[in-house]
């Protein structure tokens, strides 16, 4: 946990590294602007919004009150995974307070690093991946989607979705390596 921490510090400290925003800014600019067509104008809102925190509650909240135990527990895993990922992502947020590539006026609350959005989908990923393991690719192909979408949308340059991508990722390791303890806690 400790060497997560330092590897995330050093993340967030490279964000302010000149060759960094370059990156960002070129490959934002690519994917922003030179993939625009009907196709691409009309998917990405799509999954960007699919990709929301209400969608998965939904998701988890039907498995459930009605699927069966193991749907259930995977809910359950689902939930207390979203719940940390969210809870590091919003954190990391007002700490960092990057503003957005198209909206310079957010909150710190609301601002670009890291991508919620991605973060979330990759918790899914991962944890209903791990339950499900026949459903990983199109699981995972979504979060892809999903944290391409918010740079395509003008919401996130691409380091604020790769560090999304890799809270998400980390905060499903973690419920899955606690897998009994959080089946345990009687959610």
């Amino acid at each position: 946990m400790y060497r997560t921490i330092v590897l995330l510090y050093l993340f967030v400290s490279l964000l302010s590294a000149s060759w960094v925003q370059d990156f960002d800014n070129s490959v934002y600019k690519q994917i922003n602007s030179r993939w625009q067509c009907g196709f691409s104008d009309a998917y990405f809102p799509v999954v960007s919004r699919i990709g929301g925190g209400e969608i998965y509650i939904a998701t988890d909240a039907g498995f459930f009150f009605f699927g069966n135990e193991k749907m259930k527990n995977s809910a359950k895993l689902s939930t207390v995974g979203l719940a940390l990922t969210m809870l590091t992502t919003q954190g990391l947020k007002y700490a960092v307070g990057r503003q957005r590539p198209e909206n310079s006026n957010s909150s710190r609350w609301d601002s670009s690093f890291p991508s919620g959005h991605t973060a979330a989908a990759f918790t899914m990923a991962y944890i209903y991946g791990s339950q499900y393991p026949k459903s990983r690719i199109p699981l995972y192909a979504f979060a892809v989607s999903v944290g391409l979408a918010r740079i395509y949308l003008g919401e996130h340059y691409p380091t604020d979705v790769i560090a999304g991508a890799a809270i998400g990722t980390i905060g499903g390791i973690v419920v899955m390596k606690n897998k009994k303890f959080v089946l345990s806690i009687g959610l």
